[in-house]
């Protein structure tokens, strides 16, 4: 990805491998904990790697556009998701917003991710900042993802939490059906 950065272009290539596919239209996500329930929404952590899978290969061509399955497999079950089609241009065009996001906004944010299923997913109705820290106190250890000290982060108000939101999840909820 060629970037225009504030000040400076950068050149960031994507490097890695996928969860196991089967075929190219498939993810396989391996899940080591109890199926979760039927809402979708309780699926959203582990079909967030699969949508990035799906993002990664249809903008570099491996696939063409095309609706791609999630077959989750749980300890005590299986859970299908479908992750609607994104054209090549779409998915090179989130990819570029994403790496652009994270290499210049502001990201010592507190913004956990059950905190965005609860407001992009579910609608919260609740201010993104009393959401946060209910979910933070509920949490024994307070634990946000990777981020060590989350305490130690502010958590963005409302209207910047919706933006950032919009930005970098609103493709993901809503191109997601499924879950059982």
């Amino acid at each position: 990805f060629d970037l225009e950065l504030p000040g400076r272009k950068m050149r960031v290539e994507l490097v890695g491998a996928t969860q196991p596919l089967v075929g190219l239209d498939c993810s396989l996500l391996l899940v080591r904990r109890k199926h979760p329930s039927a809402r979708l929404e309780n699926h959203a952590n582990d079909v967030l790697r699969a949508w990035l899978d799906h993002l990664v290969l249809t903008a570099s061509g491996v696939v063409k556009p095309r609706v791609h399955r999630v077959c989750l497999a749980y300890r005590d079950g299986v859970c299908p998701v479908e992750i609607a089609a994104v054209s090549r241009d779409e998915a090179h065009a989130y990819l570029k917003t994403l790496l652009q996001d994270l290499l210049t906004a502001d990201n010592e944010v507190l913004v956990p991710f059950a905190a965005v299923v609860e407001k992009g997913l579910k609608k919260s109705p609740q201010e993104f900042p009393s959401l946060v820290s209910s979910l933070m106190a509920r949490q024994r250890p307070p634990c946000a993802g990777p981020v060590r000290r989350p305490e130690t982060f502010r958590i963005p108000a409302e209207g910047e939490a919706a933006e950032l939101i919009a930005r970098r999840f609103e493709p993901f909820f809503g191109r997601l059906s499924g879950g059982s």
